[in-house]
């Protein structure tokens, strides 16, 4: 009896305290037990490292893993069971995914120079309008501000001023 192959897709979080060599053997030995489950066409994408809402085993980092894959609806329950027994997974979600209708989803991050690797490298893109621009676009005018005139005051004149203050302060000592 033929069974119709399912899509499935497997997201799953690596501690980041693990080094980038132990990241990759970790992700080889969970594509090892899906293609060991007699799961087919595995594709494994790299999320990156990101910070987790809440901590997990006083874990607050985590390698964030997306894994697509076919598999019969039977030995779903038996892939299950061995991810959970994974130790290096510490959070997993299977869920069934259809190409047709969805998308593969990626966010893009800002690669900024000046950052190095700080929290605006992971900022995700936005288009930012300029005030007068969105503004203008509802037709709403902004009002100037006012500029008072002033009087020009020359230099000697703030010297008697300060020579002024200054003589009272120290003739009260």
């Amino acid at each position: 009896m033929l069974h119709a192959m399912l899509y499935y897709e497997f997201l799953f979080i690596l501690p980041g305290t693990l080094s980038e060599d132990e990241v990759k053997s970790s992700v080889d030995k969970v594509k090892t037990i899906l293609i060991n489950s007699g799961v087919e066409d595995v594709e494994i994408e790299d999320l990156g490292k990101n910070r987790l809402a809440y901590p997990i085993k006083h874990i607050r980092y985590g390698y964030f893993q997306i894994c697509r894959f076919q598999t019969d609806a039977e030995k779903i329950v038996e892939v299950q069971n061995k991810l959970r027994l994974t130790d290096e997974i510490l959070r997993f979600l299977l869920q069934k995914y259809d190409p047709k209708k969805q998308k593969k989803i990626r966010i893009d991050y800002i690669n900024d120079e000046m950052s190095g690797g700080t929290r605006a490298q992971r900022e995700i893109k936005r288009e930012v309008i300029p005030l007068e621009a969105a503004l203008m676009a509802k037709n709403i005018k902004m009002a100037k501000p006012e500029t008072k005139e002033t009087e020009k005051v020359s230099l000697e004149d703030i010297d008697r001023q300060l020579d002024e203050i200054l003589g009272n302060d120290i003739s009260g000592v």
